[in-house]
């Protein structure tokens, strides 16, 4: 904080000869001179400090101020990134849900219309079955750069979706639908 300097000269004083009859200074006035001089400079330095402070803050400022631009720059360029990446989530949702639907339409396709396999190419899976239920998988958001939990929650779901097919592919055997 940059305090105010006061200067305080001395005052010549009426009682008290500054000259001498010829007109040379006299002692006191030597005194009174060399004090006033040493308050003068004393301001002058103050005066060259508070220069020096005001100067040191407006270089700090400066830098404080380019510090800012960057971090600006920094942010508006990290706000475009993640503007892709809503983007990219978003058609990559969409193109999840349009698998979904396809999914759903060969689910209800297969339901309509269930034929005896005439071959013989069917073997019985092995491995562990399921037949508990399950719910329809819902799909995820998926970031532009994977996660392990992105990718285990399709790994999951396709260990489920195997399991299931095995059991399913196993009682069609049984029944007879697959030869």
């Amino acid at each position: 904080m940059i305090t105010p300097t006061i200067v305080n000269l001395a005052r010549l004083q009426r009682q008290k000869a500054y000259f001498d009859r010829e007109g040379y200074p006299t002692a006191q006035m030597q005194i009174h001179w060399q004090k006033t001089m040493e308050a003068i400079e004393a301001a002058f330095a103050s005066i060259n400090e508070t220069i020096t402070e005001i100067t040191d803050t407006q270089d700090a400022q400066a830098l404080t101020q380019a510090e800012l631009a960057a971090t600006q720059a920094d942010l508006t360029d990290t706000q475009a990134t993640l503007t892709t990446a809503v983007a990219d989530i978003a058609s990559a949702q969409a193109a999840i849900v349009t698998v979904q639907d396809d999914v759903t339409g060969l689910q209800t396709s297969i339901l309509d219309a269930v034929l005896k396999d005439q071959t013989t190419a069917w073997a019985t899976p092995s491995g562990t079955f399921t037949r508990t239920t399950f719910a329809a998988y819902a799909g995820q958001t998926v970031d532009a750069a994977y996660t392990q939990a992105e990718v285990q929650t399709i790994d999951d779901t396709v260990k489920g979706l195997s399991e299931r097919l095995a059991a399913l592919i196993s009682d069609l055997r049984g029944n007879g639908v697959l030869t």
